[in-house]
């Protein structure tokens, strides 16, 4: 056990016969991170998912207390601070067995109820004790679940769920209608193809009036809109949209005068006569294209970031009467100006509403985006078109993926498509849930009930 008083400020490290080596500091860079240098795979897995293959030494070594924290050495070699501020957050008394958190006194950092009177850990070196001068009982943090959550720069930095910017091969990943109803696994496959390339195309589903709703309910309920439940394209004589006419549709993404656009859309093909000319499906990872902007045109970039646009729906003259405005700027980045929303929908965009020396300096940096966006690099590497046929239906991250299409021509024949919409939440916790079951991998980081591996960002820092 190692014990240490209150405001010890050197380091005292110990030996037993259960460590197959000494432990000393190490004198690399990486001697104070809480993943081995040589991985940068996600190592951490909730407590629950004790079925993984990665157990990575987590007896403590050493503890180091400092003004306003405590340093845990493992005994291979790796630390990490905690603030004592952050601890007392985090005290494992605090939350119910469901999961929520009981509310406390105000966390004031330096004050003296954060001053542990004694720091140690138990005899097998696996939990970290504290007492705190004004508590009766003392918190109790394992070993393991603190390794779990380190949080220094480099462990978020090699913590943060990215999903890899595969380039695109110009046709989505496919599934089978009937592997989705199958079991959960059919679901968690086509989901994680969704999650990987942003968009999965689910084959041979049946030509039924409504099938949409069937597919997206293994999702989560289908989000009900001005459009419904569920929403028909097909061309109209007086379209209430754009996309209800046979004219060609720029990238853009669904929703965007929303305060919460959707997550997933779904489009099914009832009918897709072959006699159609024209009226591919073309597709774009803006995520990916704002990240190469972002290094391009840093200046342009950081205008996007903070002027907003207004993105509106002002159509009084229909059945359904809309005026719908927001506004929000066209990127939004986290704490560490990572890319994680992309609102991009030129067809309802209303008037720029921003402060006179702001206008041109946007007019200008949105040419510059809107030129990459629609760009033959661009569509070359991260772009998708290709034709739907009968009984086909794509399924895309609408927060990620701008959609749009070709212009066509009918020749008597019939393009109707019918689509609905999860919300981004529904979409995420199946995700979770579903990986959390079929693929306990090493790198799937579920403790803290942050993200899933490789799971994409799609709309705040809460998704790294």
């Amino acid at each position: 056990m190692i014990s240490l008083p209150k405001m010890l400020s050197r380091t005292r490290f110990f030996q037993k016969s259960s460590l197959s080596h000494a432990v000393r500091p190490l004198a690399t860079s990486f001697s104070k991170r809480c993943i081995a240098p040589q991985t940068y795979e996600r190592l951490f897995t909730s407590a629950a998912t004790a079925a993984v293959d990665y157990n990575p030494p987590t007896q403590i070594a050493a503890l180091t207390e400092r003004d306003n924290r405590v340093s845990v050495l493992w005994a291979d070699g790796q630390e990490g601070d905690f603030h004592f501020a952050w601890l007392r957050d985090n005290d494992p008394l605090r939350f119910m067995s469901c999961g929520q958190k009981m509310p406390i006194e105000s966390i004031i950092p330096g004050s003296k109820s954060l001053i542990p009177t004694s720091l140690e850990t138990d005899d097998e070196n696996e939990t970290l004790r504290i007492r705190w001068g004004n508590q009766d009982q003392d918190s109790i943090f394992t070993s393991s679940w603190l390794r779990m959550h380190c949080y220094d720069k480099m462990d978020l930095d090699l913590t943060a769920t990215r999903a890899s910017r595969a380039l695109s091969y110009h046709q989505p990943p496919e599934i089978d209608f009937d592997t989705l109803f199958e079991n959960n696994e059919g679901v968690y496959k086509w989901l994680k193809m969704v999650n990987e390339f942003g968009l999965a195309l689910v084959k041979n589903v049946p030509s039924n009036d409504g099938e949409v709703l069937n597919v997206s309910g293994l999702v989560g309920k289908s989000s009900h809109t001005m459009y419904g439940e569920n929403f028909d394209v097909k061309t109209e004589a007086n379209p209430i949209n754009a996309a209800f006419s046979d004219a060609a549709l720029e990238f853009h993404m669904d929703l965007a005068y929303f305060e919460s656009p959707p997550g997933l859309q779904y489009l099914h093909a009832l009918r897709f006569d072959t006699s159609m000319e024209g009226g591919e499906s073309t597709f774009i990872d803006a995520h990916a294209v704002a990240e190469v902007f972002k290094e391009r045109e840093p200046e342009a970039f950081e205008t996007l970031v903070r002027v907003p646009a207004t993105f509106q729906k002002n159509h009084v003259d229909r059945a359904n009467p809309a005026r719908l405005f927001y506004q929000r700027p066209h990127i939004s980045v986290n704490y560490v100006n990572e890319v994680i929303a992309v609102f991009w929908a030129p067809p309802f965009e209303g008037p720029l509403m921003v402060l006179s020396e702001d206008v041109e300096t946007y007019y200008a940096a949105y040419a510059k985006f809107r030129a990459l966006m629609n760009s033959d690099e661009m569509m070359k590497r991260y772009g998708y078109r290709f034709r739907l046929q009968t009984g086909d239906l794509i399924c895309f991250n609408n927060r990620r993926m701008l959609h749009g299409r070709d212009a066509f021509r009918s020749h008597q024949g019939v393009r109707h498509l019918q689509g609905c919409y999860n919300t981004i939440d529904d979409f995420l916790n199946k995700y979770r849930v579903l990986a959390f079951e079929y693929d306990p991998h090493p790198n799937v980081l579920l403790g803290g009930g942050i993200a899933a591996y490789g799971e994409e960002r799609v709309g705040t820092t809460s998704h790294r």
